[in-house]
């Protein structure tokens, strides 16, 4: 029998029943029914071809962005296509390869896309206001990903890549770079840019013209709490954190997850892969640093009562562990679960995610969870 794992400074009559994680780590084993499946079928207008984001509203309409048309493609509840909008482009309500897709609490959707600006649509597609990304970009950094906080607020993710200084890109000698990333909110109204969290992840190695990502890279992953905390991860250390978006830090909280060491195989695969073979494998050994762990995590994501649930381990082809801790990041429990993409969405009994199969078209797919 599954055991639930409490701090004796958060009891158990303090946990909150109705929340959807909460009922998750309850279980040793989460089972899922796929109910509903579509966007694989039908012509060149309604299938998913590059499916990128994913927006489930309350009213149980589907809005999947697919950067293959630039086009933000609408499905209602029983995944019937009913149109699209944008469209690639420049001009007002056009997209150009979009990095994020979010709906805000007002209920209107939000793009970001490479014409560096956010576009807001109604659900009914029509193009409302273009907001700039200008106080930003004036930081030299590239957005992410964001989260509304109201119409006029966002929380954003923003990748520095440093600059390498003296490299010759003419040399075969390999150079390692940093991305610095950074958690910040934006005010749309004042301009106003506030930096809550930051961390530096060694990403990618220089040799020459090429830039080629190192393996098992960390990333800074964080959610927004219904109280408007932030919780940021940083996926190679072994704690979590939580913050105002002021950028006060209320707590930091220990992750208590297996570190899982990189093998041996796993570097020799990376190094003997048909990308490596152009450079002198030998040479990228010896100046190379590879970490010696795999990240801790790979999802954060919260519910509708702040309970943080990240996403571990791979235990095999098809499951994952799942860890479970409360809106004040106290360990609760961990679960096993089919494995699920970060940009999943929870809404009560049912998950909604795009499958990304190597064999055949994407599509999304709603699930509901069995307990």
């Amino acid at each position: 029998m599954f055991h639930l794992l409490y701090s004796n400074s958060y009891s158990q009559s303090a946990l909150d029943e109705n929340s959807t994680f909460r009922r998750l780590s309850a279980r040793k084993k989460i089972k899922l029914q796929e109910i509903l499946k579509f966007g694989n079928s039908g012509d060149n207008e309604t299938i998913l071809f590059k499916p990128r984001e994913l927006i489930v509203s309350k009213s149980a309409e589907y809005f999947v962005y697919d950067q293959d048309d630039r086009r933000i493609k609408r499905y209602n509840a029983f995944g019937e296509y009913t149109g699209y909008f944008g469209g690639k482009g420049q001009g007002p309500g056009e997209i150009m390869n979009s990095t994020c897709m979010k709906i805000s609490p007002e209920g209107n959707i939000i793009i970001y896309d490479y014409n560096y600006r956010f576009s807001f649509f109604s659900q009914e597609g029509d193009f409302l206001d273009i907001k700039s990304d200008q106080a930003i970009r004036k930081y030299r950094v590239h957005i992410e990903g964001f989260t509304p906080v109201t119409d006029t607020t966002i929380i954003f993710k923003a990748t520095m890549l440093r600059r390498l200084k003296g490299h010759d890109f003419e040399s075969t000698k390999p150079t390692e770079q940093n991305s610095l990333l950074y958690l910040g909110r934006l005010n749309f109204s004042t301009s106003a840019v506030d930096i809550i969290d930051s961390c530096e992840v060694c990403q990618v190695f220089v040799i020459g013209y090429y830039m080629v990502s190192k393996p098992f890279p960390g990333d800074l992953l964080w959610g927004l709490q219904p109280k408007g905390t932030i919780v940021t991860i940083d996926s190679h250390e072994q704690f979590g954190e939580i913050y105002t978006q002021d950028g006060k830090k209320l707590t930091q909280f220990p992750l208590d997850i297996e570190r899982i060491p990189v093998t041996g195989k796993e570097r020799d695969e990376y190094f003997n892969d048909e990308s490596m073979q152009k450079f002198n494998v030998k040479n990228l050994k010896r100046y190379l640093t590879i970490s010696k762990f795999k990240p801790i995590c790979e999802a954060l994501f919260i519910d509708e009562k702040g309970y943080i649930m990240l996403q571990g381990r791979k235990l095999n082809r098809d499951n994952c562990e799942y860890h479970v801790y409360s809106p004040e990041g106290e360990k609760i429990g961990k679960s096993r679960m089919r494995y699920i993409s970060e940009d999943a969405v929870f809404m009560g009994e049912y998950i909604y995610d795009i499958v990304r199969p190597e064999d055949d078209y994407p599509y999304v797919v709603k699930y509901q969870i069995k307990y």
